[in-house]
């Protein structure tokens, strides 16, 4: 039975596709750098900017969608909730259980990690290199929200239509090549690197190499989104510490924690269901 198009025409419509999202992301960038540096300061066109892109993108997913790709679109982004809670457990694991065993060495080595992360966000959320520029421009109450908002926009366009729907699209094809050919171009793609020169290796790794894998195996994007927002932005630290004080940042670190851990122990749970499950199906021969 035909499962849809051959490889090589579904290679090209998610070429074309790539080649729309590089402009949306790269024009921009390359426009706000060399020419109006002052926008970059203004949350209202960084909204604009979002909204605009995201209804692009899925106007061309859909499109190639409709012609190429057979299947439920929105299963398709991962916007559903099936195989949300691994999705979610996986993606928070990834990158809190390397962070909470240097915290435990901290612990032991006579430092306190909370005063170590406060330091931290302090030291980035008040220097205006590092800081977003647009945060100046947002009522101080406000800006946790308006940061949560961003960052969970930016995680629909990354986390759906950058990395999930060529992953759902290929995969049917290329198997995992589909996935080594989604990471290679999300790292080139996010901050806009061949430009801005922002190559930082906790985004290659956790966002480029493991969000991508996470998806693979579980195609639910929403809980890649909900692990960005809430657990791996510094931003969104920043924007609670400067709007909401530091007693808020205090409580925000504690709930990361025990997000962190809680899913770190459900991910190890996970992983040996799924080592148990394969030891089952590949019994060692007497």
């Amino acid at each position: 039975m035909s499962r849809g198009p051959r490889a090589p025409v579904r290679i090209l419509a998610i070429t074309l596709y790539y080649i729309v999202v590089f402009a949306l992301i790269y024009a921009p960038t390359f426009y706000v750098l060399h020419y109006s540096p002052a926008l970059s300061s203004d949350p209202l066109i960084l909204l604009i900017y979002l909204a605009i892109t995201l209804i692009l993108l899925t106007l061309a997913a859909y499109m190639v969608h409709q012609r190429l790709c057979p299947g439920p679109f929105r299963g398709m982004l991962g916007l559903t909730f099936r195989d949300l809670r691994e999705s979610l457990v996986l993606s928070s694991a990834s990158f809190t259980l390397p962070f909470l065993i240097l915290g435990a060495v901290e612990l032991l080595g006579g430092s306190n990690p909370l005063d170590t992360a406060l330091k931290a966000t302090i030291s980035y959320a008040y220097d205006e290199s590092r800081a977003p520029p647009w945060f100046s421009h947002v009522p101080s109450k406000l800006l946790p929200l308006y940061a949560a908002l961003v960052w969970s926009l930016a995680g629909l366009l990354w986390f759906s239509l950058v990395q999930s729907f060529p992953l759902s699209c290929l995969s049917q094809r290329l198997g995992p090549w589909s996935l080594s050919l989604v990471q290679l171009l999300f790292i080139l793609l996010y901050n806009a690197p061949l430009l801005t020169g922002d190559w930082k290796p906790d985004d290659i790794i956790f966002l480029g190499l493991l969000f991508p894998t996470v998806l693979y195996l579980h195609r639910n994007s929403l809980g890649l989104i909900a692990s960005y927002v809430a657990l791996f932005e510094m931003p969104i630290r920043a924007a609670v510490l400067r709007g909401w004080g530091a007693q808020a940042l205090k409580a925000f670190l504690l709930l990361q924690v025990a997000w962190g851990t809680a899913a770190s122990i459900a991910a190890l749970a996970i992983t040996a269901n799924m080592l148990r499950k394969i030891l089952k199906r590949n019994p060692t021969r007497q």
